[in-house]
């Protein structure tokens, strides 16, 4: 697996002292980099939107993928 662009600005930027903003449009690199990020400095990426925490959110999508969707009745 490969990393992708917005890794390696997000964690120049952290290493170097600057402000980075980075988009991530594949949904599989924006958990690497969130992952990354936390593994590199301590700290917990959180949604903006919720104020959740990346585990929160990971946790809470997993538990839905598991819940089987219900049928419309015929």
């Amino acid at each position: 697996m490969g990393i992708s662009d917005a890794v390696r600005f997000r964690i120049a930027a952290e290493r170097t002292g600057r402000v980075a903003r980075v988009v991530e449009l594949d949904p599989i690199y924006c958990d690497v980099t969130c992952r990354r990020y936390a593994a590199l400095t301590g700290e917990t990426a959180v949604l903006a939107t919720t104020g959740e925490s990346f585990e929160e959110v990971e946790k809470r999508l997993a538990e839905n993928a598991m819940v089987p969707a219900v049928e419309a009745a015929e």
